[in-house]
């Protein structure tokens, strides 16, 4: 299973996950998309589950459902977002990280894991290298502004793969600003 991280910075937060797709213990491929954002909606996925693409899927027609259904002409508040990534983590047996907007405008994420139940986290990780990114998210000064704290994502995913067979030195980043930022 790859591996997915998110983590608060100085000013927002950060998503990243790697690129490898491995089925059956065999490497398929290094270029497989797992990171998916959204800037004109202010929110984004990281998913740390083989079908990527599906839960991507899921979650976006879970969100444009939820969004037909409240009137709202923006991406909904960040504790909606968890609601709806845990319904489509527990659908596809694939945990993720999201990052959004709080209610307070500022940047957040939740991590849903493959049961369906989504916790609020400051420093978070999924999937096979989630005790060795945790681990170097902690020694980590992560407090850095946006491009620097994405560099520090892409070098915790590298790090992880000279662990894990699973988790592909190449890494996707997306970030999102705070509100006092934009």
């Amino acid at each position: 299973m790859p591996t997915a991280i998110g983590f608060h910075c100085e000013d927002g937060v950060v998503i990243a996950a790697d690129r490898t797709q491995v089925r059956n213990g065999m490497v398929e491929s290094r270029d497989h998309q797992r990171l998916f954002g959204y800037d004109d909606e202010e929110w984004g996925v990281a998913v740390a589950g083989d079908d990527a693409d599906a839960v991507h899927e899921e979650l976006r027609s879970k969100i444009r459902s939820y969004e037909s259904h409240s009137d709202w002409e923006q991406a909904p508040s960040l504790e909606a977002l968890g609601r709806l990534a845990g319904e489509a983590a527990d659908e596809h047996g694939a945990p993720l990280v999201v990052a959004g907007v709080e209610e307070d405008g500022d940047a957040g994420i939740r991590v849903a894991y493959a049961d369906g139940s989504t916790l609020d986290e400051t420093q978070a990780a999924v999937g096979s290298g989630t005790e060795s990114a945790l681990g170097q998210l902690e020694a980590l000064d992560t407090d850095k502004p946006l491009p620097a704290a994405a560099e520090v994502a892409r070098d915790v995913i590298a790090t992880v793969a000279e662990r894990d067979p699973a988790t592909g030195e190449a890494a996707d980043v997306w970030t999102l600003e705070n509100a006092t930022e934009r």
